[in-house]
């Protein structure tokens, strides 16, 4: 036989039709009907009542529409096997006969080992693939997470650096205005201011000289005076300059 006793007894047990599937089981096992029903005899399988066994091939389902078993239809039968539909069921999906999709699950070995090793194999490859999957979410999320944390240290430093050079800058504007308060009310400016005037009167005295017989020792003299000052000038504003540069 084609099936074991146990798929024999399922098969069966699932019909509606049981003596219709009594000869649809010896079709697929090449058999008669007779040693069908010894084998659900033997496993205790009660039978359908006041049907003997020259008339089983009498009650099978009548031939339905044809199906072109391609492998999208194979995949599609391997998919309802799986799913423990009865024949009745996936014929009924099809829009076939029980007997040609007993024919296709015994073809296809739709429900022994191979089968499930198939299932197994193709559930290990999907797993496989959510794993991985998995495992590159993680690394993608750290290594978003290490960019982040690296931006954001690299503001922080930024945000550092500039508060820094702005109090650097503030200290330097508050020694530049104290320096500059200090020149408008004394210190340079106000010695500025009185070598000033004395050059102007040294000036003014140098005029009044010219046309007496001592102006030329009269210019001379206010001329060395006002170079005098202009050097006095001149060394307070190095003076200043000094202290600009190392402020």
């Amino acid at each position: 036989m084609e099936m074991t006793e146990f798929e024999i007894v399922k098969d069966y047990s699932e019909s509606a039709d049981k003596a219709a599937q009594i000869g649809i089981l010896a079709d697929l096992n090449l058999c008669s009907p007779a040693d069908i029903v010894g084998v659900l005899q033997k496993n205790g399988v009660p039978l359908p009542e006041d049907v003997t066994s020259k008339r089983y091939k009498e009650f099978r389902r009548p031939a339905a529409g044809r199906v072109e078993w391609n492998e999208e239809n194979i995949e599609r039968l391997r998919g309802y096997v799986l799913d423990r539909l009865t024949l009745d069921e996936i014929a009924e999906r099809f829009g076939t006969g029980t007997t040609a999709i007993s024919k296709q699950i015994a073809k296809y070995d739709l429900r022994g080992k191979k089968s499930k090793k198939a299932k197994e194999s193709i559930d290990d490859i999907y797993i496989k693939q959510l794993e991985q999957q998995l495992k590159d979410a993680k690394g993608e999320k750290q290594r978003i997470l290490a960019e982040h944390n690296k931006a954001v240290a690299d503001y922080t430093e930024m945000i550092v650096g500039f508060e820094g050079e702005l109090e650097q800058a503030k200290e330097r504007c508050e020694c530049l205005c104290e320096e500059m308060r200090g020149i408008l009310e004394g210190g340079v400016f106000s010695e500025i201011q009185m070598q000033a005037r004395n050059i102007k009167g040294l000036a003014v005295l140098g005029l009044c000289a010219v046309g007496k017989d001592c102006a030329l020792e009269g210019v001379r003299a206010a001329f060395l005076n006002i170079t005098e000052s202009a050097d006095v000038i001149v060394e307070e504003a190095d003076k200043t300059a000094r202290g600009r540069k190392y402020v």
